[in-house]
């Protein structure tokens, strides 16, 4: 019974792929991860593969197989802001960064779910880019890195911070982290309003910290 439910849920998937053939190989492989699952776990798994798919073979087939594990830690109603959440990491660190991403679902999927304090950068990226374009005039960008730093083009910030006990002071260590970074980029050309707003930023999280 079950070889059966599995040969028509990879039917169900090749036909859901189409007009792509993928590599047999590839499919089979990933579905004899899949076998783990029960088959209603599968299933859930198995439909997000039209949401993901048209975006990148290669991420679906990464989602696939990570995903075996990750029903493990969490409920398949949470499937769908999984799915929204590698995507929204894929869109800004491309496959690497998804992998990454989905590789260590406790920390960086969970963990904020629970209000742990740790943030990651692709929470609070949507908050930093305006920031960071308004306060600087300059078109850049965000990535992750393991130290900060620049090319004057993208701000590099750790992919995560815990450092504070409470998530919005690790919020606020991310805005110093990239106010500084834009400091080291144009100091020279905006000394003034540079020192103002690194200065008030500083002090924002100096109260947070202490208060």
């Amino acid at each position: 019974m079950k070889m059966t439910e599995l040969s028509e849920q990879k039917r169900r998937f090749y036909s859901t792929v189409l007009p792509a053939r993928p590599n047999e190989w590839e499919v089979d492989e990933v579905f004899e991860r899949l076998a783990a699952l029960p088959g209603e776990l599968r299933e859930s798994l198995l439909s997000q593969v039209e949401v993901i798919w048209p975006i990148s073979h290669s991420l679906c087939f990464a989602y696939l197989a990570e995903g075996v594990m990750a029903l493990r830690r969490f409920s398949a109603d949470l499937l769908p802001e999984w799915v929204r959440r590698i995507l929204s990491v894929y869109e800004k660190r491309g496959l690497a960064g998804a992998r990454g991403f989905m590789a260590d679902v406790d920390k960086l999927f969970l963990g904020p779910m629970r209000g742990e304090a740790g943030v990651g950068l692709d929470e609070v990226s949507a908050m930093l880019l305006p920031y960071i374009r308004g306060v600087s005039g300059c078109p850049l960008d965000l990535d992750c890195a393991a130290i900060p730093g620049t090319d004057t083009r993208t701000i590099y910030l750790p992919e995560f911070l815990d450092q504070f006990p409470e998530r919005r002071k690790n919020v606020l260590l991310y805005k110093v982290l990239v106010t500084l970074q834009w400091g080291q980029i144009a100091s020279r050309l905006y000394s003034e309003v540079i020192s103002e707003v690194i200065s008030e930023v500083i002090s924002e999280v100096i109260s947070e910290v202490m208060g």
